[in-house]
């Protein structure tokens, strides 16, 4: 099993189960990923088991912190224990960072893979954190719930926390138009 940064040779297969995976209002269009991974910050990770793409990760490097963008196990290979595989091997491909922001949907009951998320990361020693979280998009934003993932063992101080999501917003987000006035929601 590895987990390899990987340049744009399989972005295409990739995209295409993004589509399937991801609620559209969560999701960035083709051409903005494109645009978005021409950049040494962000960075698309595929696993792979005998040669066999399994799964992927696209993360924004910070200087302290990482951000999960997306996660996804292909659907041929799902329920095999391998996202969390890849949440494991992060600590030790990113030897660098404090630790790894996840922006994970509130529990509803009316979605039950919403509690099943939020478990997910809660097994893989995520804690969520004390923050009202807005992902932006061009509708105003939609809340969710945000998780960290301590690589070090210490806490992380919410100014930087806060410092870093605006960073990662400035970088992710510049095509929202509103995207100053839904950081200033973040609490």
């Amino acid at each position: 099993m590895k987990l390899l940064e990987t340049g744009l040779e399989n972005f295409d297969t990739i995209y295409a189960d993004m589509k399937q995976q991801f609620p559209q209002e969560e999701l960035k269009d083709y051409t903005a990923f494109l645009n978005l991974l021409k950049s040494p910050c962000y960075k698309l990770l595929c696993l792979y088991e005998n040669e066999s793409l399994c799964g992927y990760i696209i993360v924004y490097t910070g200087e302290k912190y990482l951000l999960v963008d997306y996660i996804a196990i292909l659907k041929s290979t799902q329920s095999k224990g391998l996202g969390s595989k890849i949440i494991q091997l992060l600590p030790q491909i990113f030897k660098d960072k404090a630790g790894c922001l996840f922006e994970v949907e509130k529990i509803s009951d009316l979605n039950p893979q919403t509690r099943r998320r939020v478990n997910f990361y809660l097994a893989n020693g995520a804690q969520k954190l004390d923050i009202n979280y807005i992902y932006p998009n061009s509708n105003g934003g939609l809340p969710m719930d945000l998780y960290y993932m301590n690589f070090t063992g210490k806490n992380p101080i919410r100014d930087n926390i806060l410092k870093f999501i605006k960073e990662f917003f400035d970088f992710l987000h510049k095509d929202i138009v509103d995207i100053d006035e839904i950081y200033s929601k973040i609490i």
